[in-house]
């Protein structure tokens, strides 16, 4: 059975409790305990093998007996933070855009399905330690219910950290840049950077396809239209979605960046190295730094997004998540407390 026929059958076997994670309006608050130390103790380097799946959810009693350890290792997409010691060292751990510190207010994965079989969250008893080739300073914990037990989820640079249940051994890395429509709300997640904890992003790639238009909660298309995409999901494979423009950038400038909330629907599409594409499509592909260490792509100048509602899962899981490249963000106008983010487009092809 292939990855994703395994993630499908996952999904499709919690079809209500994802469904749950999804829609629900109730959000759990981040209750912060701090940043680690400044000299916890370190592990010692070397080889981390894991002698459990790194798939292995979380048990019924989550609460682990020990502190967790956070290591770094080098994987095909550069540095990324990993489990440490214990039965899933060297399994990759991941961070969810719709998680703090983007959205501090919530988590984007909740539940028994999401936190515990999909991605199993890293948990800790007392302070987290740093590995090898990890900031210490970084490390931290926050408080949340799993399973109907109060836990620490261990933090790095404010985000909550995970595994990823298509991780079989360590150095799988699955989960990578995976556009994620079953959280709440929908996410990308990432492998985690050790030097400031950003995302760390894979080669991008670009190319022009033609896509079903759909208004925001509608199922129906009212139209086709040849636009530019961008492929994700690049641990499974990959799967293409319609990229975005914002009127109100310029210059290489995201405005939409400058506000947490237009960043969480709008997340940018970010990359290693220079974009490519697959084809001609009547541009510049270029990028922009945004935080130290991280580049966001640019077609002519313009900052790339993708639209949280557009995330998608191929065939084979619940019939209540979308299965099928969609484009449902292009003249939306969204409007955020004293900032003009502008208008957003999809990128016509040539």
């Amino acid at each position: 059975m292939s990855r994703r026929s395994r993630l499908a059958a996952l999904l499709a076997a919690g079809a209500a409790g994802l469904l749950g994670v999804w829609m629900a309006a109730g959000l759990v608050v981040l209750v912060p305990q701090g940043a680690a130390g400044a000299s916890p103790s370190r592990t010692t380097a070397g080889t981390l093998t894991n002698t459990e799946p790194c798939s292995t959810p979380l048990g019924s009693t989550p609460t682990p007996t020990a502190p967790a350890v956070v290591s770094s290792v080098r994987t095909r997409f550069g540095p990324a933070l990993v489990v440490g010691s214990g039965p899933y060292a060297g399994c990759s751990l991941y961070l969810l855009t719709a998680d703090a510190p983007a959205n501090p207010a919530t988590y984007g994965c909740t539940g028994t399905v999401c936190a515990v079989h999909i991605w199993p969250a890293l948990l800790t008893t007392g302070r987290p330690m740093a590995g090898t080739g990890v900031n210490p300073t970084l490390l931290g914990t926050v408080a949340r219910t799993i399973e109907g037990h109060a836990v620490h989820q261990v933090t790095y640079a404010g985000h909550p950290l995970y595994r990823f249940s298509l991780d079989a051994a360590a150095g799988d890395t699955a989960g990578e840049q995976l556009f994620d429509p079953g959280t709440k709300p929908p996410g990308i997640w990432y492998l985690v950077s050790p030097g400031r904890g950003t995302p760390d992003a894979a080669p991008t790639s670009f190319v022009d396809r033609t896509v079903p238009l759909v208004h925001p909660g509608a199922s129906i298309p009212y139209g086709t239209a040849d636009v530019l995409t961008v492929e994700l999901d690049q641990g499974l494979g990959g799967l293409p979605f319609p990229v975005y423009t914002s009127s109100a950038d310029m210059h290489h400038m995201s405005v939409c960046d400058s506000t947490a909330d237009c960043a969480l629907r709008w997340p940018a599409v970010l990359t290693r190295g220079h974009p490519m594409a697959t084809g001609p499509i009547g541009g510049m592909l270029e990028t922009v730094g945004r935080a130290p260490g991280m580049h966001q792509v640019t077609f002519d100048g313009r900052p790339l997004y993708v639209f949280i509602l557009d995330a998608y899962f191929p065939p084979g899981g619940p019939s209540s998540l979308p299965h099928a490249i969609a484009a449902h963000g292009t003249g939306i106008h969204p409007t955020f407390t004293g900032i003009d983010v502008g208008t957003f487009h999809l990128v016509p092809a040539p």
